[in-house]
């Protein structure tokens, strides 16, 4: 299926979304289910009260964390980093909808699915990631750093964060070339500022407290990895759904609307 995606820009790009990435947002589900390996949403809808906001955060809150868990253990390996971060989407995408099925199974089956296509990409990251990172040490071991440059260095940082913030996203979402997915990605960027902030605040608090206050690492890094990652990635998540959203294709969202009007009869 291919549609077209305008922006304020002014460009016109074409997304493919794959019949397997469908159920992300509609049409319909490839693992819907009423229980997942700990218990299902049911279980805890009927505990804690499906009719509350607070209670349906906290409850997407709890299988992010677990998708966390999985996250982090796959990306030990470094170069699964990116695999590791699209499947993390591609399960959080069908957590906020209520309709995340078997997390464990989901999660891994869009690391596999992604796998080859995110490998190549995590290269780049990796070794844009080291470039800046020379930049900047190489800046401080100056008796008299480059304001300049060194601002520069700290835009380009910023500018790869939000670009990165989106190309994950698209990844676990569309199905594109890479080319295709970066440009995407910086035109999104550009085109939601406001959400594109607070990704990139998010996801560099943990270095950026880390670079500034270095004693602080010890205290913060266990409660960070438990819950701060997946707070951080669900409301990363929130944001991106909607976004992503206006760019499905009006039956899409047509059935998806038919299906929760289903549900709640």
């Amino acid at each position: 299926m291919i549609f077209l995606l305008s922006g304020k820009m002014g460009n016109v790009l074409f997304y493919t979304v794959r019949q397997d990435k469908e159920s992300l947002f509609g049409k319909r589900d490839l693992y819907r289910a009423n229980s997942t390996a700990f218990g299902g949403r049911e279980m805890l809808d009927k505990v804690m009260g499906s009719d509350n906001r607070f209670h349906r955060f906290m409850g997407n809150l709890f299988y992010m964390t677990i998708v966390n868990i999985l996250w982090i253990v796959c990306c030990l390996p470094v170069f699964t980093f990116g695999a590791s971060t699209t499947a993390m989407y591609a399960a959080a995408f069908k957590i906020i909808r209520g309709k995340e099925g078997k997390i464990t199974e989901e999660f891994f089956t869009a690391f596999r699915r992604n796998f080859r296509q995110a490998l190549p990409i995590t290269v780049i990251m990796l070794f844009t990631a080291a470039l800046l990172a020379t930049g900047i040490v190489s800046l401080r071991g100056m008796e008299e750093p480059n304001s300049i440059l060194y601002g520069v260095l700290i835009f380009l940082i910023v500018a790869a964060i939000a670009v990165f913030c989106y190309v994950y996203p698209l990844l676990a979402v569309f199905d594109n070339t890479t080319p295709v997915i970066f440009n995407n990605a910086w035109r999104l960027a550009l085109t939601n500022l406001p959400v594109t902030i607070m990704c990139v605040i998010l996801n560099a608090f943990l270095p950026l407290l880390v670079y500034t206050f270095p004693g602080a690492f010890a205290y913060v890094i266990g409660p960070w990895i438990l819950f701060g990652f997946a707070l951080a990635h669900l409301i990363d998540v929130i944001y991106l759904y909607k976004i992503f959203k206006k760019y499905i294709p009006e039956d899409e969202k047509e059935t998806e609307m038919d299906e929760e009007e289903k549900s709640e009869e």
